[in-house]
């Protein structure tokens, strides 16, 4: 028997993943984004593109770690105005807390040139 619209919308499937960051002096989590969530972010990161900036690919990566991390319940601990705060971070740790979010979320290297085409 298949299950029904209430059992899949009832269910929780969103992964949280603990990651030590040492650098901060503690953990955070990194969680997988909803269907919605991934096309706001495809949406923000768009927008960063068309700026035409030399650092996109940076602010891309930052503002995909603004819609990763979380707090141990998966609520979100930053929004798309905490960019620029995250990119005063260094740069090792925020590479770091991408590759986990783009691992959990299954967001490959081509996924993010596609982005920048668009």
């Amino acid at each position: 028997m298949g299950l029904t619209k209430e059992q899949i919308l009832a269910k929780r499937d969103v992964e949280l993943r603990r990651v030590p960051v040492p650098e901060w002096g503690g953990d955070v989590y990194v969680r997988q984004l909803s269907g919605a969530e991934r096309a706001a972010y495809e949406d923000e990161a768009a927008k960063v593109e068309k700026n035409g900036t030399s650092s996109a690919e940076s602010r891309r990566m930052a503002l995909f770690i603004v819609y990763t991390l979380c707090d141990e319940n998966g609520a979100a601990l930053f929004t798309a105005a905490d960019v620029d705060a995250l990119l005063s971070r260094s740069f090792k740790t925020l590479q770091k807390l991408f590759r986990v979010a783009a691992s959990l979320n299954a967001i490959t290297a081509a996924d993010l040139e596609e982005l920048g085409k668009n």
